[in-house]
């Protein structure tokens, strides 16, 4: 028992550790807040005409049959509200609230984080005055540098004239442009299908960025649909490579990505009932004028028990394609779970692709599985370097060596087996340097795993990953080929530095490549291109006993680390949000938010106005966290599925002075998330008793002294404390209320899952709403009653969706009216459709009144209403809608949000304020119209 909070701790977050630090001296911005559209400043994340521009990049006519095909019915029906409900949503508009900078308060640090990074290019001329690097990230879009090697401000820049998301899967420089200004993006992320949103096509620059066409991506598969599809609409696109010596001809490679992502986890779709194209690799040889299908993959649409129809979450297609140095028409892809493929009519004689390594796993692990690869030319051949990622079988991941790919396919992989060709250089594991590079993708290789070689150096090969399995090092460095390696996430600064874990994308200096770009979950961070001996770091930071095997594997790690990695995240808004909370009584001064592997960050006023901070640094923050009513000093914050914390003095103390309150739910034994241990659930702070929450998995769980006693919390329950081996029994007074509302007592249909969604009226104490994954809606009357005691009652019906249950809004004057709001698609349940509904609860049954109206099949993520005038905010994969009080028409909320994945709504109807949190772009809010 004592354990327990410890093992649990490791095996969901092996990359909590090493967090970056951050800069705590950061110059403050100029104005509270900016609008770009107002100030006309041209680096943020705004661009007014963004949705016109988007329009208007589309190689057919806006209404044209054309795009009414390819295109999704999720973003027609999104599009159609934008243009014919421009400026009648609401008259004012949105502004950020950040962040563009995160630090961790740590004094003397040079250290900042920033959202998920999903690749990087880097121009072919590099000085101090002029270096250029483009960052795509996962949710935030394209951003810019031109002066990537300035040591404290790299002056990002925002780039979205032309583009119409800001869902970013690649962006790839063409080798035949000498001035570096053709860039290829690919939209649609290919990681997680749970939080890799969908995609809106290809785009092209011809001026390093400032403006991009859309390039004409149909193609015809008769077998799925009589008309061209568009192979890019929603879907992933992992890689683009441009033939050298060849501008016209273009590859891209493509995987499945999501729809209606929430901010409690299992609301995403992949599934949209449209016909889409296959995922695979993709051909033009005419620059985008006609594409030709080479290579297909079967989609993995394998969904687990407890989550909707369409909502599955293993990523699919392909993932990387690259060509032979020694001949470009040999091309090579690899496949996810499944290994690498190579077409080459020189070597076999075919332009078929055959497989030349299969993933090194057992038969009954290959899902989760991926192998990453980089080619390079060694001594007049082509030369491959291959990490084996087995995502469920750690100790057969490993990096493997072909000194000569030049030969036939049958040579590589032969009677369904490897051949000897393929050295493993990582195995056995016998030595110290062996341990360097294993296990380096942990759990989940197909979502991060790097290998990079820099050009001409073919002995130098990078590997990035979650962590490796002895040392923790997110990137190690070979310059041996591949026999010894040394870290390349640790500096020899004082303090120390460590660069984030989850890396999915290393670029070089195009003249030394010594210095190196790293892009991760924590942002952007490269090295300063000297390397010195830190196995000093053995004792002073790691502590390692003198002749243990863990302090040779740290010393044969540090032998050859970085002097300096500097972060390069000041300015770059791309921070993943699940939620925003804002503080009752200071909305705009005190924020906070879960985010994407970057635990909870909170704006506590005391600095810049988009200047956050680490609240409580460990892990993916999640959704369960907020501000007491009347307390300041009480805030909430949580990380993956059930680990709930307090803090009593105003978060002061750092990380390890935070309490567990979830210790009864933890040992409950309850379903945590929908799909895996990795979940998100929420907090729901009671109108009337501002010492009680609410939250679910199972059971609705109450606490009525914010998570437990004060007193013991602070002597026995510290994450201090536990670390130490402290049991977490007694750590918590949550109860679960009545029956478990996800299982047989409240009927056989819609069973299984756990509750996303319970909301409560100030209108009396007892009511409180409550819905399930799989769409279930249940209500009680008596809440507030001992927990034992507690009855709900359920009233979905037959006709109403079983879907994920996004939103609910109670009318705070009739505690017996609430809004429902549903993700996923009506085509996927196409005999009970509907996405937000008005319900009307008698004591016996209910009445389901649909508000949909010119919705389309729009997945709806987040649902509010303002108590004041009844108008309701709608979050969707886009922005935000409302729907007036008494009208029937939706339309676009505000003017001026970027096109983003938004997750979560909070409004503050007194205030007149709604704030947006964005899978991507931060924080937003909005001033409400009077009433």
């Amino acid at each position: 028992m004592k354990n327990q909070f410890a093992l649990a701790l490791l095996a969901c977050l092996l990359g909590a550790l090493s967090m970056v630090r951050a800069d705590d001296s950061v110059t403050q911005l100029p104005g509270e807040f900016f609008f770009s559209e107002l100030s006309g400043y041209q680096g943020g994340p705004n661009a007014f005409l963004l949705n016109h521009a988007a329009r208007l990049a589309w190689p057919a006519a806006p209404d044209s049959a054309q795009l009414n095909t390819s295109g999704l019915e999720s973003w027609k029906s999104f599009q159609d509200l934008k243009f014919r409900g421009k400026g009648k949503g609401q008259t004012a508009v949105w502004r950020t609230l950040g962040p563009d900078t995160v630090s961790d308060n740590l004094p003397g640090e040079q250290r900042n984080i920033s959202g998920r990074v999903t690749d990087l290019a880097i121009g072919p001329s590099c000085t101090v005055k002029r270096c250029q690097l483009w960052v795509g990230t996962a949710g935030g879009g394209l951003w810019r540098s031109d002066r990537a090697l300035h040591k404290t401000n790299p002056g990002w820049r925002h780039l979205t004239t032309g583009l119409p998301t800001n869902n970013v899967g690649t962006v790839s420089l063409d080798p035949n442009d000498a001035d570096g200004q053709t860039l290829y993006l690919g939209t649609g992320e290919s990681n997680f299908n749970y939080t890799s949103g969908a995609g809106r096509g290809i785009f092209v620059s011809r001026d390093g960025g400032d403006h991009f066409t859309r390039l004409s991506t149909l193609i015809t598969q008769p077998d799925l649909a009589a008309e061209p599809l568009d192979f890019t609409m929603g879907r992933g696109i992992s890689q683009i490579r441009v033939k050298p010596g060849d501008a016209d001809t273009i590859y891209v490679a493509t995987t499945t990505a999501m729809f209606g992502m929430t901010s409690v986890r299992g609301g995403q779709s992949t599934i949209t009932g449209e016909p889409m194209a296959k995922v695979g690799l993709y051909k033009t040889s005419d620059g985008g004028n006609s594409w030709v299908s080479l290579y297909d993959v079967t989609v993995d649409t394998s969904s687990n028990d407890n989550t909707p129809e369409g909502s599955y979450e293993q990523v699919s297609g392909v993932k990387d394609v690259q060509l032979d140095p020694h001949d470009p028409e040999t091309v090579y892809v690899s496949v996810i779970n499944d290994g690498l493929y190579r077409s080459s009519m020189e070597l076999d004689g075919s332009t078929d692709f055959l497989q030349v390594f299969k993933l090194v796993t057992l038969a009954d692990f290959r899902r989760s599985s991926y192998l990453a690869f980089d080619l390079t030319s060694h001594d007049g051949s082509t030369r491959v370097y291959l990490y084996n990622g087995n995502g469920l079988i750690g100790s057969l991941q490993a990096l493997y060596r072909l000194d000569n790919a030049n030969v036939s396919a049958s040579s590589l992989f032969e009677a369904g087996e490897n051949t000897s060709a393929w050295v493993n250089t990582t195995q056995p594991l016998e030595n110290p340097e062996d341990f360097v590079d294993w296990r380096i993708c942990g759990g989940q290789c197909v979502y991060d795993l790097v290998v990079k070689v820099p050009e001409g150096l073919p002995d130098t090969v990078y590997i990035g990953g979650q962590l490796s399995g002895r040392n923790g090092d997110s990137t190690v460095r070979s310059v041996d080929a591949g026999e010894n390696f040394n870290s390349m996430s640790i500096d020899l600064q004082e303090p120390t530095a460590e660069a984030h874990v989850d890396v999915r994308s290393i670029v070089f200096h195009p003249d030394n490549p010594e210095i190196v770009f790293i892009g991760s979950d924590g942002g952007v961070v490269r090295s300063s291109g000297q390397y010195v001996d830190g196995r000093g770091l053995c004792d002073v930071y790691r502590g390692l006993e003198q002749g243990s095997e863990s302090r040779a594997i740290c010393e044969k790690s540090y032998e050859s680390i970085p002097e300096e990695l500097i972060f390069m995240n000041r300015g770059l808004q791309a921070m993943q949000l699940y939620n925003i909370s804002a503080d009752p009584n200071q909305p705009l001064k005190r924020l906070m938010a879960g985010t994407q592997d970057n635990s909870t960050q909170w704006y506590d006023g005391t600095r810049s106005a988009k200047h956050w901070k680490k609240l409580f640094g460990f892990g993916d923050g999640t959704s369960a966290n907020g501000f007491h009513a009347t307390d300041p000093d009480i805030l909430f914050a949580s990380f993956q599925s059930n680990f709930f914390f307090t803090h009593f003095d105003g978060g002061r103390g750092g990380r390890d002075s935070w309490t567990l309150t979830s210790g009864p739910i933890q040992l409950s034994g309850e379903l945590s998330s929908p799909t895996s241990f990795s979940g998100r659930q929420f907090i729901t702070f009671d109108p009337q008793d501002a010492d009680t929450q609410f939250t679910g998995f199972e059971h609705i769980w109450r606490t009525r002294n914010n998570g437990g006693d004060r007193q013991y919390l602070e002597e026995n329950c510290r994450l201090a404390d536990l670390f130490n081996g402290a049991t977490i029994v007694g750590c918590g007074d949550w109860e679960p209320l009545g029956e478990f509302l996800t299982r047989e007592a409240f009927g056989d249909d819609r069973k299984g899952g756990v509750i996303v969604a319970a909301e409560r009226s100030s209108a009396d104490s007892g009511t409180l709403w409550a819905a399930t994954s799989l769409g279930r809606l249940l209500i009680s009357s008596n809440v507030d009653a001992p927990a034992e005691g507690v009855s709900f009652t359920r009233i979905d019906t037959a006709s109403t969706p079983p879907r994920f249950i996004s939103g609910i809004a109670v009318d705070d004057e009739n505690p017996n009216r609430a809004f429902i709001a549903y993700s996923g698609f009506n085509a996927v349940t196409p005999d009970q459709q509907g996405h937000v509904f008005e319900v009307n609860f008698d004591g016996e049954q209910a009445q389901f009144t649909s508000l949909d109206y010119n919705l389309g099949d729009l997945p709806i993520t987040h649902l509010v209403r303002d108590d004041l005038t009844g108008d309701l905010f709608a979050a969707t994969d886009y922005g935000v809608l409302v729907l007036r009080e008494g009208a029937a028409q939706w339309l676009v909320a505000g003017a001026g949000l970027p096109v983003v994945l938004t997750p979560h709504l909070e409004i503050h109807p007194s205030q007149r304020l709604l704030l947006a949190a964005t899978h991507g772009l931060g924080a937003w809010y909005m001033n409400l119209d009077s009433p």
